[in-house]
């Protein structure tokens, strides 16, 4: 709990954040603060790098959708990936368990130059091409869910 009370102190102010699109946020030009998105995106690959204590990731990402961070919002690097396909990346089920008990969408696609346009049926499969192993459990749940 003292880790979200340094988190929230640290970060609990934000301006306001122009949306461009129903997956992406940009940062208000006057801001220097990250939009709840972006700082979902950042907690979820501190998390899967192992960077933070795994209970402190999930109580830090549920502040985060509490405060209005989209859970299909695309991260803001070239690969601009959403948070689905970040877990698929990291092999880390339980992740992957965890965002798509909170919605976040089968048929999301990437939008960045490398993985363009890719579900995450998709990712998995382009991934595997490349000798990339994956929880086979994940590719049955998105199929289960309606994934394409």
């Amino acid at each position: 709990m003292k880790y979200l009370f340094c988190f929230l102190l640290i970060f609990g102010c934000q301006k306001k954040v122009e949306t461009t699109s129903p997956n992406t946020e940009t940062l208000a030009t006057d801001s220097p603060a990250k939009s709840p998105t972006l700082y979902f995106q950042k907690t979820l690959r501190d998390c899967l790098d192992g960077q933070m204590e795994k209970a402190i990731c999930f109580e830090t990402l549920e502040f985060h959708l509490a405060n209005g961070a989209n859970i299909n919002g695309l991260d803001d690097s070239m690969l601009a990936l959403p948070p689905v396909h970040w877990a698929i990346l990291g092999n880390n089920k339980e992740m992957f368990d965890f965002l798509i008990a909170k919605g976040a969408g089968v048929n999301t696609k990437s939008e960045g130059k490398i993985y363009p346009g890719m579900t995450p049926i998709a990712f998995i499969k382009h991934l595997e091409k490349d000798g990339r192993k994956f929880n086979p459990l994940m590719e049955e749940e998105l199929k289960r869910k309606g994934g394409r």
